[in-house]
């Protein structure tokens, strides 16, 4: 994505799943970690890649729901 010319790269989302959060993080190399912190304490767990999950699919995972997306400014 660009905006005023400096392009954002999605790397993070954020999801309320019940009475907590879990979250994605999204590599440069489209790689996808999920975390929920309440199952797997610190260990993040490889969930396919960027290019495996259909825009629709990255809304909602293991039962919640994405309430935050986080962008990244790419340096040229």
């Amino acid at each position: 994505m660009t905006v005023q010319g400096c392009r954002y790269q999605l790397c993070g989302i954020i999801y309320k799943a019940g009475f907590h959060f879990t979250s994605r993080c999204i590599l440069q190399n489209g790689q996808i970690w999920f975390n929920d912190g309440m199952k797997q304490g610190r260990n993040s767990k490889l969930d396919g890649t960027i290019t495996d999950l259909q825009p629709d699919e990255l809304l909602k995972t293991r039962g919640g729901k994405a309430c935050v997306a986080l962008y990244c400014k790419l340096l040229d």
